[in-house]
This record gives C-alpha cells, structure tokens and sequence, in this order.
C-alpha cells in the first residue's frame, strides 16, 4: 500500500517536473532564438504567463503530502490539471496585457503602450500598431504575465473588481438619471 502511494506521488512529481522543464527550455530556446529571429512579443507573453503557472503547480504539488488514495481518477485529474494549467496561465498572462493596453488597469508599476491612438482596421492592424512604450514597459508587462499565471487568481480579482465597479457606476447613473427626471 505504501508503495502505491510513493508512485503516485512520483508520477504526479513527475509530471509537474517534465512540465517545467518544458516551459523553462522553450522560454530558454526562444531567448536564444531573440538574438537571430524576430519573436512576436505575444507569444512570449503567453510562454511567461504559462511558466508562471507551471512554476506555482510544481511548488504547490511539491509541497503535498502523500495521499491515502489509491483511485486511478484522483491521479489522473492531478496530471491534466498540471499540464492544462501552463495553458491557462498563459492566457491569464496574455490577458493580464489586455487589460494594461486598453487602460482598465493603470499605474506606476505597469506598462505603457503607444499606438493606441491609431484608428482601428483590422486585428492584425491593431496588434501592429499598439507596442509597449518602452523597453521597460515590455519587461514590465513580461513580469506580470508570469505574475498573473503563477497567481491563478489575480486576473479573475481584477475581473470581479472591473465588473462590481462598473455595476456601481451604472447604478449610480441610473439613480441620477431618476432624480433628474423627477
């Protein structure tokens, strides 16, 4: 029975350690390629968003005690979970951007982007034209796509707050609305 548990716990070590040497080398592999080919600085948002979420379910299955469960599924939904996590911490990462570029979130310590004046053509137009401002501001947006997928929760906060101000703002134009027409 104990062996059981220590190869569970070895697969799922396994795993979420196979998928961080996968993310570190393809980041390391596309740093390396930076000096030779241009690399679309989306993708790299994406790829520092998925390490860090991988990084945070290596530390996180790392940290977990051996289970007293000898079920097949519990071990199988444990390894999709550590190989769709770097996905969806890649999007929250590329998210993460959006949010910075179309202004909704502001501030000393994120980016800033230029081109955002431009008139609107096309999605490729748009992605063209809108760069962050500076170096600073592309490492900047780097960090915090790392920081948003190795803090799974950070984007979906930020969402919740978008979303119950705007509903207090819209409640609030509602209710001057009626008083003006009274």
């Amino acid at each position: 029975m104990l062996k059981t548990f220590w190869d569970t716990a070895k697969t799922i070590r396994f795993h979420s350690m196979l998928t961080v040497v996968f993310y570190v080398s393809v980041v390391l592999i596309i740093a390396y390629g930076v000096k030779y080919y241009a690399v679309d600085f989306l993708l790299l948002l994406f790829l520092s968003g998925a390490l860090g979420g991988t990084i945070s379910t290596y530390i996180r299955v790392k940290s977990l005690p051996l289970m007293d469960d000898n079920k097949a599924i519990t071990k199988v939904l444990a390894i999709v979970q550590i190989h769709i996590t770097p996905i969806v911490a890649g999007v929250l990462g590329f998210f993460l951007y959006l949010l910075f570029a179309s202004g909704i979130v502001t501030g000393a310590l994120f980016p800033e982007f230029s081109g955002l004046e431009e008139p609107f053509e096309t999605a490729q137009s748009m992605i063209d034209f809108v760069k962050t401002k500076t170096n600073l501001d592309g490492i900047k947006a780097l960090v915090w796509a790392f920081i948003a997928g190795f803090s799974e929760r950070m984007v979906p906060n930020i969402l919740d707050k978008i979303v119950q101000e705007s509903e207090e703002n819209q409640m609030n134009t509602t209710l001057n609305t009626e008083e003006k027409t009274k």
